[in-house]
């Protein structure tokens, strides 16, 4: 009897040592640009870290027809892609940079970037799962595939690089990818067939399904964030179609290069950062802040709180003073106008340094002030823009006997934010030049626009 269980603990030992020596050598091709998955195996290589092929399901690839079947979410979320399922028409959508792949239970037919395609083996429903044909999704979408028949194992070549977020830089590009999906949202509506009644017009193309659409947010944001952003953009379901609406009248503040971005909490897998959001029609600021969570090897945006919000202030019955015009065709009022053609312009002999001009309103309330906006030079057209002097220095003068020196770039129709970097309450504003950028033919000194801001925080 001690004999048998020693050749039964030998035959343990020996059969464990195989699986090791199997589980090393599964894992070993993992650790450069390589997915790696084998038959009959539920966990996969993914950068040299082991995952679930189908996480808490235990599903593992089988083989159908001399064709490789698995569920393919996680291996194409692990791409940086997408996966929905549309209930009605059984269909499944696969998304991923610039290619869509769809594909139906038990069809032979599919669908790259809308060209029919013919498959070997159709997706089929085993066991509960819904198995795809790897080979096919992942070469339709640009990743060769290398089969090792010995060892029954799958091998996909990528230039796999996950995204770290290790700096500001990276995450303000993350933030500017994830804020530009909305557009491409919104790229193709049909606004000849609107539906009058109900202020809607169909979205086509790529993104006609409300579920694709969704889907494709849901790269970057957590799906109740995904929802909320396609609602401010005024996209909304009609079934499983999108629909935009076609006069909104929302002003939206969106993510640009110009957009300064700090971190409040850098770790390893969450990042909380401020991010400067600008209005996408008058160049408004808001400020909002970001949290970013590492899910898996993708990272999402799990939550978008409102810091700040700028708003446009203006005088009671606002009045402009200036020292001096040069004609009536450029008079005070033209710099507060927001009127690009027209323009105070002074009239003083020279370069125009020293000359004011000063906004207030006709009874003694006080303005609370965080900055102004301003349009520099004659912005009609860059001829006369060039030709005249434009301001490049200026104080500003409060009522409470408090002023500050502010620069000013020289940049045609670029509004131009100064702020004070702190809420000031006062009865005027006195803009006096102090330094100009010299015209190409006249001395005169113009301002084509001039706007007060406030910043209210949450």
């Amino acid at each position: 009897m001690k004999r048998k269980r020693g050749i039964h603990l030998f035959a343990v030992f020996i059969m464990g040592i195989m699986v090791l020596s199997k589980m090393q050598s599964f894992g070993a091709e993992g650790n450069q640009n390589k997915i790696v998955l084998q038959i009959n195996n539920p966990r996969m290589i993914i950068q040299g870290k082991e995952m679930e092929i189908d996480p808490g399901k235990g599903t593992s690839p089988i083989i159908v027809k001399n064709k490789t079947l698995l569920p393919i979410r996680s291996l194409i979320e692990a791409l940086g892609g997408h996966i929905s399922w549309v209930q009605e028409e059984k269909k499944i959508v696969v998304l991923l940079k610039d290619k869509k792949i769809e594909m139906w239970i038990g069809k032979n037919t599919t669908t790259v970037n809308s060209v029919n395609k013919e498959i070997d083996v159709s997706p089929q429903i085993i066991n509960g799962r819904t198995m795809i044909p790897l080979r096919y999704v992942i070469e339709n979408l640009g990743y060769p595939v290398e089969w090792n028949g010995t060892e029954k194992k799958i091998v996909i070549n990528v230039d796999y690089s996950p995204v770290t977020l290790a700096d500001k830089e990276a995450v303000k590009d993350y933030l500017l990818k994830a804020d530009g999906l909305k557009y491409d949202l919104i790229k193709n509506v049909d606004y000849k067939n609107y539906d009058q009644k109900a202020n809607l017009a169909p979205v086509t193309g790529t993104f006609s399904s409300y579920k694709t659409a969704l889907e494709y947010l849901k790269k970057y944001f957590k799906e109740e964030l995904a929802i909320k952003e396609m609602n401010y953009f005024g996209l909304q379901p009609k079934g499983d179609k999108l629909y935009k609406i076609t006069a909104d009248g929302d002003q939206r503040y969106i993510i640009t290069d110009e957009s300064e971005v700090k971190f409040i909490e850098n770790k390893e897998n969450k990042k909380v950062v401020t991010v400067q959001k600008f209005c996408d029609l008058e160049g408004a600021l808001n400020t909002d802040r970001y949290t970013i969570e590492q899910v898996g090897t993708n990272w999402i945006i799990t939550k978008i709180e409102k810091l700040s919000m700028e708003e446009e202030v203006y005088f009671n019955e606002q009045t402009e003073n200036v020292s001096s015009i040069l004609g009536k065709d450029y008079i005070a009022a033209y710099a507060t106008d927001w009127d690009v053609k027209t323009a105070w312009v002074e009239g003083k002999k020279g370069d125009g340094v020293g000359e004011w001009i000063s906004i207030q309103g006709k009874e003694s309330g006080l303005l609370e002030v965080s900055g102004i906006k301003i349009i520099n030079g004659y912005a009609k057209s860059e001829n006369l823009y060039k030709a005249n002097n434009r301001v490049k220095k200026v104080k500003i003068e409060f009522s409470d006997g408090s002023s500050m020196e502010k620069e000013v770039k020289d940049s045609l129709m670029d509004y131009q934010r100064l702020e004070f970097g702190k809420i000031i309450k006062t009865k005027f504003v006195k803009i006096t030049i102090l330094e100009v950028y010299n015209g190409t033919k006249y001395e005169d000194t113009c301002i084509s626009g001039i706007k007060f801001f406030h910043i209210q925080k949450f």
